[in-house]
Order: structure tokens, then sequence, then C-alpha cells
């Protein structure tokens, strides 16, 4: 959606936020959480005109084959503790965090900074339950841990 995407520029630009654009439909913003320290956020317009777009993380870390099984546990954990927010392995291995949002007819690009500051909290907050699965700690067992 063009529109969405336009008012969404437009309050980066009004509230002097950096950013790029890796392509006609996306933002990009990488921002520093309190757990890790480089968290790119990608915000996609729908191409088609319908009023969606997604916001996803997917440099948060590889995962090896033998960590797979446990990494895709983890991810389910996650995505029964933050329902906002999809957890999940892509098809390089790579952990993404992603959630769909449905465009306002007003306020667009407040809207947008919202749901990409949304996810970034998420993020940060579960990336120490991550790194606990992915490095084979007792921890990453323990649903509570996830909260």
């Amino acid at each position: 959606m063009i529109r969405g995407r336009e008012e969404f520029l437009g309050f980066l630009r009004e509230k002097g936020i950096r950013f790029t654009e890796p392509d006609e439909h996306s933002v990009r913003i990488v921002w520093q959480g309190a757990n890790i320290y480089t968290l790119p956020i990608v915000m996609r317009f729908d191409g088609d005109g319908r009023p969606i777009a997604t916001a996803d993380c997917y440099e948060l870390c590889h995962v090896s084959a033998e960590k797979r099984d446990v990494l895709t546990e983890c991810c389910s954990v996650l995505n029964e503790r933050y329902r906002w927010v999809k957890f999940y392995l892509d098809e390089d291995d790579d952990i993404v965090t992603e959630i769909v949002i449905p465009l306002p007819p007003d306020g667009t690009g407040r809207f947008c900074m919202d749901m990409m500051l949304e996810l970034r909290d998420i993020t940060d907050h579960a990336y120490p339950f991550i790194m606990t699965a992915l490095w084979g700690l007792p921890d990453a067992s323990d649903r509570s841990k996830a909260e």
C-alpha cells in the first residue's frame, strides 16, 4: 500500500528517525535493544494496495541443523507467550520474528511506528531465552523463563 508507506516515511522524517528503503515496498530501521545490540526491523507494505503490512526481524541468529528441533520448540514456547508476534525458523534456518499489521485508515505513520516498537521490545525481551536454547543451557526447557 503506497499511501501507508508514504505516511510512515513522512512520520519517520518528521521525527528524525534514520531508515533505509530496501525496495519500493519496504522500510528498514536498525534499533538497539537492552539484550541485543543490533536489531534490524523491516516494515513491508503490501504491493497490491491492500491495507496490510508486516514487520519482521530476520537477522536474530542462525540455527545449526543439530539445534533445529530445540529452537523450533523455543519458538513454540515464545509463540504461546507472545501472541502478537510470530517466532519461527525460516528456510535458511534463521530465527525470525514477525507481526502482521492491518493498517488503519488514518494515523498510519504513528500506528506503524507503534507496531514496529512493539516487535522490537518483544524480540529484545525474548532474545535471552532464544540464546539460552541455542547454547543448550538448562533454562531453555523451562517455559516460565520465556516470560
